[in-house]
This record gives C-alpha cells, sequence and structure tokens, in this order.
C-alpha cells in the first residue's frame, strides 16, 4: 500500500512567490526612491529658480528706488539752484536801478538761497590735494561778503580773478567795498599760507564780456594787504 505525500511540491512555489513578492516590493522601493529623489530635484530646482527670480526683481526694485530717489535729489538741487538764479537777478536788478532797499532784502535771500543749496550739497568722496584747487572748488560764488558772478584762474600763478556786478559794488560806501573784499581774501589767504602757498592774489574786476585783466580791477588782495584801485575808490 502506497502514499502520495502532497507538501514538497509546495514549498517550492511558495519560495519562488516569496522572492517574487520580494523583488517585486524591491522594485516597487526603489521606484518610490528614484521619483522621490526626482522630486526632490525638481523642488530644488523649483526652489533655485524661484529665490533667482526674487533675487532680481528684489534688484530691480532697489535699482528703481536708487532711481527715484536720485531724480528726487537732482529735482531739489534745481529747485535750490533756481531760487538762487532768481536771488542772483533781483540783486543785479536792484543793484542796477540804485534801489538800496530791495538791494539788501535780495541780499538775504541770495544767502539764504545759497546756505540751503551748501547744506543739500554733498562733499565729494575724494578732494584735490592741492590746497590752491580745494579753495577754487568751495569759493563762495553768488555769496556774501562780495557776491561774485564769476571766478577766472589760471594753472600758472595763484592769482584768482573775481567778476562782480559794478553796479552793485559801486553802491557801497568805499570802507564796506574794502571790507567786503577783506572778508572773501583773508581767509583764503591764511589757509594757502598754512599750506605753503604764499603768492595767492585777487583781482576783483568788473563783469565783461571779455576775459579779466589786472587794469579792469576795482579791487586787490595780495601778500596780506587789500587796496581798492582809484577805479575802486571812485567808482
Amino acid at each position: 500500500m502506497s502514499s502520495v505525500s502532497s507538501g514538497s511540491p509546495r514549498r517550492p512555489l511558495l519560495v519562488v512567490a516569496v522572492i517574487a513578492v520580494t523583488v517585486g516590493l524591491g522594485w516597487w522601493i526603489g521606484t518610490e526612491i528614484a521619483h522621490k529623489r526626482a522630486a526632490d530635484r525638481n523642488r530644488a530646482a523649483a526652489e533655485r529658480v524661484r529665490a533667482a527670480a526674487e533675487r532680481e526683481r528684489a534688484s530691480d526694485a532697489a535699482e528703481a528706488r536708487k532711481e527715484r530717489q536720485e531724480q528726487q535729489e537732482e529735482q531739489r538741487l534745481e529747485t535750490l539752484d533756481d531760487a538762487i538764479d532768481t536771488a542772483n537777478r533781483e540783486l543785479l536788478r536792484a543793484a542796477k536801478a540804485g534801489r538800496r532797499t530791495d538791494v539788501a532784502r535780495a541780499e538775504t535771500a541770495l544767502t539764504r538761497a545759497s546756505q540751503r543749496r551748501n547744506a543739500a550739497h554733498k562733499p565729494p568722496a575724494h578732494r584735490p590735494k592741492d590746497p590752491y584747487v580745494r579753495e577754487l572748488d568751495s569759493f563762495p560764488v553768488k555769496e556774501p561778503p562780495l557776491f561774485a558772478q564769476q571766478m577766472t584762474w589760471s594753472e600758472d600763478d595763484h592769482v584768482l580773478f573775481l567778476s562782480v556786478s559794478r553796479a552793485y559794488l559801486c553802491l557801497k560806501d568805499p570802507a564796506d567795498r574794502l571790507r567786503r573784499v577783506r572778508e572773501t581774501y583773508a581767509p583764503v589767504e591764511r589757509r594757502l599760507r598754512r599750506a605753503g602757498i604764499k603768492d595767492f592774489e585777487i583781482v576783483v574786476t568788473p563783469v565783461t564780456p571779455q576775459a579779466p585783466t589786472r587794469s579792469d580791477a576795482l579791487a586787490k588782495g595780495a601778500a596780506g594787504t587789500v587796496t581798492l584801485t582809484n577805479r575802486g575808490r571812485a567808482c
């Protein structure tokens, strides 16, 4: 009498099934990991793109703000310059007409306008090394006490020609003319002398279409002394 066992064939099938499941699970896990890594890479790339776009927008916004601020500053300085020009024109008109009260009023307005402009002016980051050039850069044109209209100089010497309104200067009495020239000349002369420049001169002349010359002088400042010329005393 014989018998047939049914357990042996099932074990290989079970092993194969376990292997298949294991392989399939491994493949699925590997696929999921690959998908996750790809998704992470995509998210990282998208984040880099987004961050770059934000940086570009921030940079553009900062540049736009800077441009607006520069434009506003230019407009503000132009407004201050216009105020100086307006007050200066009134000063010249009043002096030409001999209106002393209006001249005094225009002097006050021009002085205040110049002070506001100077306060708004940003000093240069690097000033010239030459002390004479530094003085020229900061010399008070259309400012008290002389209210010079133009300045002319040469690179060959330390002689500064200051052109003024003849009508304005001659409206003052001789002592006041001399005081205004002295207060313009003396501070610059002292600073330059301390810097080793001892031949600084100013020559005050009327405003003319041509280049000013010494023969036109109304006043002079040299060697620490200020004088009115015959023209400057007699006007």
